[in-house]
């Protein structure tokens, strides 16, 4: 298989992508070249919850933080499945020694399954302006239905390694170039290719803000100030307090040995995964990049 560099930034994205996959959805995304709206303003977020990469994390700051998220927990809250519009619950706000954020807040809609992103599309869930945050591991489908040229979304990732990430999660995920094959449409079983590869790049160049479990931290302060929250408050520093391990990273619920690199396991989950390390490596040159840029917004400066 043709290799591609790895230092290679795609020039011209958006006049160059390959037809063979349909990518009309990042046109439902927001530039990273365009400043977040605050003050007043709503934006929706999908953040791409890439499996063993921080993103269950992710959700429980922003539920610490009372950031109202749309994620498969929120059909399962209370009635929601005889719901017939469009709500914000707060299921543990009663309960402070629950074992989830008190202020933890959802809309009650699944947007998970393919009956609840139908259910949230026909309740108008982005137009509402309810929900700040929605949380995806198939965010290609929700993009398509939900966010629209008038409602475009703000594309949020964190990255992996993914030899790390399929080891780590060996016995729920065993699919090779998983994180290729999310943003081509590629099914489970079918092979992506190196086009695939490059129109992915593009994708995330320029419609997600990037993230890396490395450096977990400094991601999710990235993220808020794109989102626009406060991370100086207090709740903020409790959050931190309790999610963030010592050093800033991100903390495994479920740590496994992962074994040396260049070892006979790690060369073999590897082989088997060579788009998805190709593209690691663009995402991790990104995410320097993408620094400068961030704290640029309004607001950056509070989220140190």
């Amino acid at each position: 298989m043709r290799s591609t560099p790895d230092y290679e930034m795609p020039e011209q994205p958006s006049h160059r992508m390959l037809q063979a996959r349909d990518w009309s959805w990042t046109d439902k995304l927001k530039r990273t070249s365009d400043a977040p709206i605050h003050g007043g303003q709503h934006e929706t977020a999908i953040y791409w919850h890439i499996p063993k990469s921080g993103g269950t994390t992710a959700k429980r700051i922003y539920e610490c933080l009372g950031v109202t998220l749309a994620a498969r927990v929120g059909g399962q809250i209370g009635n929601a499945a005889n719901d017939t519009e469009l709500k914000v619950v707060q299921p543990w706000i009663n309960r402070k020694a629950a074992a989830r954020p008190q202020y933890t807040s959802y809309v009650n809609v699944d947007i998970t399954s393919k009956e609840g992103i139908q259910k949230a599309r026909s309740w108008g869930l982005v137009e509402s302006g309810l929900v700040d945050v929605i949380f995806s591991p198939v965010p290609v489908p929700v993009i398509q239905n939900l966010f629209s040229d008038r409602h475009q979304g703000r594309g949020l990732v964190v990255f992996r390694n993914p030899v790390e990430r399929l080891i780590s999660k060996f016995y729920y995920l065993q699919v090779a170039t998983w994180e290729v094959k999310g943003l081509a449409g590629v099914r489970l079983r079918q092979t992506a290719t190196v086009e695939d590869l490059e129109n992915a790049k593009i994708a995330i160049s320029e419609r997600f803000f990037v993230g890396l479990t490395k450096y977990y931290a400094e991601s999710i302060r990235r993220f808020n100030a794109v989102l626009g929250i406060d991370a100086s408050t207090k709740r903020a520093r409790g959050c931190r307090r309790k999610y963030y391990s010592k050093n800033g990273e991100y903390m495994n619920s479920n740590p496994h040995d992962i074994p040396d690199e260049g070892s006979a396991e790690w060369n073999a989950v590897a082989a088997k995964n060579e788009l998805d390390l190709q593209l690691y490596k663009f995402v991790e040159r990104l995410f320097r990049e993408q620094r400068e840029q961030i704290d640029s917004f309004r607001g950056a400066e509070s989220q140190a």
